[in-house]
């Protein structure tokens, strides 16, 4: 409660390095009105994430943190955790701040865990799918290649045929899930009734 962050800073790691600094107090922290606290609360909060449930809970809640450096923190700090609403959480961050290079980097080092949720996102969102493609592992790209050719209960959007037209400049190689999303790219461009976007993305 002292009036000067630093002092609050200071006060949380000596608490910290005693082994004095609890939950409750953590949680606080997480709210402290200065942004390199509430950053700092992160990174000391991160390692209990499991025995302490609530402190993740807490620290979602920073997804719409007005201050860069400590959404950037959260999202390297939600990679220390395996819970579908870290997640989720990760997945929003990566929306709300996909112009940002440094917090997407933040967000793709965490992706390992959390990458079926980030893929949910990017496809939802039209965003990043080209860099999801890029940074999973060999199944993960092949289910989302999988998601990119096939189509949603209104068809097609212009980002599948622009994402799977960049995967396919890396990696030629037409499986019959391919060659039938192909096939419905021709039609839709042969109809000329689709959203313009559509069939300009279906070239």
């Amino acid at each position: 409660t002292h009036p000067f962050a630093q002092a609050r800073l200071h006060a949380l790691c000596v608490l910290d390095g005693l082994g004095h600094l609890d939950a409750d107090l953590l949680e606080k922290t997480l709210r402290d009105a200065h942004p390199e606290i509430r950053r700092n609360a992160l990174l000391l909060a991160e390692r209990r994430w499991i025995s302490e449930p609530s402190l993740l809970t807490e620290a979602i809640r920073l997804v719409d943190d007005p201050n860069a450096p400590v959404r950037l923190q959260l999202a390297l700090s939600l990679g220390e955790s395996n819970s579908p609403s870290a997640g989720k959480a990760l997945a929003r961050l990566m929306i709300r701040d996909a112009e940002d290079t440094y917090i997407r980097s933040a967000v793709f080092s965490s992706a390992v865990p959390h990458f079926d949720h980030l893929v949910e996102a990017a496809l939802e969102g039209g965003v990043l799918v080209e860099q999801l493609l890029e940074i999973g592992d060999d199944r993960d790209k092949a289910a989302l290649v999988s998601r990119l050719a096939t189509p949603g209960d209104g068809g097609f959007r212009p980002g599948q045929f622009r994402s799977l037209a960049s995967w396919l400049d890396r990696n030629p190689t037409i499986t019959t899930e391919l060659s039938e999303a192909i096939g419905q790219a021709r039609a839709i461009i042969d109809e000329g009734t689709a959203d313009i976007a559509l069939q300009i993305a279906a070239i």
